[in-house]
């Protein structure tokens, strides 16, 4: 029943095209398909294994006007998903089903996590159940300096925290593992199957619960690369990071 990976993580943004610019001219993602819906409309950024879905339009008014801009789905390749499914029922979690037929299990803050089969190949696809536009021209693999998902750092209530760990190990199959340097020394890190991408906890006090952290894996020689974008006020420089691979 192990969730293997982080299949893409969805953005609800104001505006979506600011939105997209950044993700492209600071990180180096490419616009790879578009999705238009009768209450919102997403994009979908590829760059090697990681996918970003960034969406806006009546449908996301409401988590926009409770939360902001930000994360709002996690979504998680399963080697089963009604394994995966059964083990969140089990385990006490709300399990619903998407507009787009997918199972979607409530979170620890505001986001959720849809479960998605994983890819045969263990290659990014593209996210089930919406109908997808090609970008014309654009690759099926862009590279770039993204390499990956390093970690998400993520904002609990503080009595939701251990909960959660606890489910993301029991149900989803994530192993607790021990903080890096880079990690506050009370931090809880869980780590999915394939070991590439952890989820490091800490409490949310004085912040707003959620995402608060995207960490990229980059070449070291990528890193001095500024981040375009992280003047003028623009408001996503602050969730995305990228280290050193290791």
């Amino acid at each position: 029943m192990t969730v293997e990976d982080i299949a893409y993580v969805e953005l609800y943004a104001k505006d979506k095209v600011r939105a997209v610019r950044h993700l492209v001219s600071a990180l180096g993602f490419t616009r790879v398909a578009d999705c238009v819906e009768m209450d919102r409309s997403s994009v979908l950024l590829r760059q090697g294994p990681v996918q970003l879905v960034v969406t806006s339009g009546r449908g996301t008014w409401r988590f926009l006007s409770e939360h902001g801009e930000g994360v709002a789905d996690i979504a998680l390749n399963c080697r089963s998903v009604g394994a995966v499914q059964g083990a969140a029922l089990a385990a006490g979690a709300s399990v619903r089903r998407s507009a787009h037929g997918n199972a979607v299990v409530g979170g620890a803050a505001v986001f959720s996590h849809t479960l998605l089969p994983a890819s045969p190949d263990g290659g990014p696809a593209l996210p089930a159940g919406r109908r997808w536009a090609a970008t014309p021209g654009a690759p099926a693999h862009p590279t770039g300096p993204v390499h990956g998902f390093d970690h998400l750092a993520i904002r609990c209530p503080a009595d939701r925290l251990e909960s959660y760990a606890a489910f993301c190990e029991g149900a989803l199959g994530f192993t607790r593992t021990a903080p890096t340097e880079r990690d506050a020394a009370a931090s809880t890190v869980l780590t999915g199957g394939s070991g590439r991408t952890s989820l490091v906890l800490g409490v949310a006090d004085w912040s707003e619960p959620g995402v608060h952290r995207i960490a990229f894996r980059s070449a070291p020689s990528d890193l001095s690369t500024p981040l375009e974008g992280s003047e003028n006020g623009d408001p996503w420089h602050c969730l995305f990071e990228r280290h050193a691979l290791v």
